[in-house]
């Protein structure tokens, strides 16, 4: 089984994996993000529709033609005031 199409959301709370594979089969799945690692929710959430179709998480990634990766952890830090300070205000 090759041609999968995995497409990966990191949000501050959860980070969504949604897989397709060649035939438009569709596969979702949810994990806890880690604030020190996001790869761990990503693994997390493959390894949960992995299981689902029968192969491992190496297995799936083997198998991806396209991996598309996107954040809002940046946005959600600028809304929630949780940036590190980069300059100051001299009067």
């Amino acid at each position: 089984m090759t041609g999968f199409r995995i497409t990966v959301d990191v949000g501050g709370t959860f980070s969504d994996v949604a897989i397709t594979d060649a035939g438009g089969r569709l596969w979702i799945a949810k994990a806890a993000t880690t604030r020190t690692r996001a790869s761990t929710a990503i693994v997390s959430a493959i390894g949960v529709i992995g299981a689902e179709i029968d192969l491992t998480v190496s297995e799936v990634l083997a198998s991806t033609d396209v991996f598309v990766y996107r954040t809002t952890r940046v946005t959600n830090a600028i809304l929630e005031r949780q940036t590190a300070r980069t300059s100051t205000t001299t009067p």
